[in-house]
């Protein structure tokens, strides 16, 4: 009303009831203006609103000041910056008509991804008033990437060799584990090594470790069996003397030259251990 605008009503008007409902910055026909929004009501509860547009003619720029910020690549290896973010970036920034949450701020690079962890990233920064001056510096991003990979197990059976030996990598135990950023840098597991004393069911930690040097497990069951028979070598000709009861009980070292196996020998058996009179010859 002050600016030059009237109110009129059948009734009385509440004054107490002016306020300016909106604010926003627009350009008609190249110009610049506040197009401001108020609303009034009467004591009888009607309301009525308008909109006052105010032609800029300010020609001072604004005061860009940049700060230096750090942004965090999420799971798929991408950083947007938020508006709370071009906030930080422009703290600081000023101006002689515009406040401060009213500026429009643009940065040169809004995306960043894994390519540029690493090195600080320089970004121009352009601060711009409602009367469309603008000033601009340069901020430094520094782009992390705290996001850990996801390591993924699968189960696996181990077969000892002959000298009672079996070897596990951490691409045997590997289920397709993966980086937000394709970047692993390491796997290892907790046990390379098994030997007949693993026969059965073994756990083992695979450790995934990407370029950031950061880890994370999961575990997998090993499990390991021993499929090689023994060695037996027998004697090829064994004679064998009844006693006097015409008996004899017979011993497996009697026929037996050597038996051999890596994870040694559990039990010798002879399929025939008594001899008498029927079993004379071959």
């Amino acid at each position: 009303i002050a600016a030059g605008g009237n109110v009129a009503d059948n009734c009385a008007i509440d004054s107490s009831s002016f306020l300016m409902v909106g604010s926003a910055s627009v350009i008609l026909n190249d110009k610049h203006y506040v197009a401001r929004r108020y609303s009034i009501r009467d004591f009888c509860g009607n309301e009525a609103s308008c909109t006052h547009n105010i032609q800029l003619n300010d020609t001072t720029p604004p005061v860009a000041v940049c700060n230096a910020i750090t942004v965090y690549l999420d799971e798929n290896g991408k950083a947007v910056l938020s508006d709370i973010q071009l906030s930080e970036i422009s703290a600081g920034s000023s101006d002689n008509c515009t406040a401060p949450e009213n500026l429009k701020i643009w940065v040169s690079t809004m995306i960043f991804d894994c390519t540029q962890t690493g090195n600080i990233q320089v970004v121009n920064v352009i601060v711009t008033d409602e009367a469309g001056n603008s000033d601009d510096c340069n901020a430094k991003i520094t782009v992390v990437d705290n996001t850990p990979p996801v390591a993924l197990c699968k189960d696996v059976t181990l077969y000892l060799d002959e000298k009672g030996h079996a070897d596990l990598s951490a691409f045997d135990v590997n289920n397709g584990s993966f980086d937000n950023c394709n970047a692993i840098a390491e796997m290892k597991v907790s046990m390379e090594e098994f030997d007949c004393s693993h026969v059965g069911e073994n756990f083992v930690t695979l450790t995934v470790t990407d370029y950031s040097s950061i880890s994370s497990q999961c575990t997998a069951k090993i499990t390991v069996l021993d499929t090689i028979a023994p060695i037996v070598i027998c004697k090829t000709y064994v004679t064998i003397q009844l006693d006097q009861n015409a008996h004899h009980t017979l011993k497996v070292e009697e026929v037996m030259e050597d038996a051999v196996d890596a994870c040694g020998i559990e039990s010798l058996e002879l399929s025939q251990y008594e001899f008498d009179c029927d079993d004379i010859g071959s």
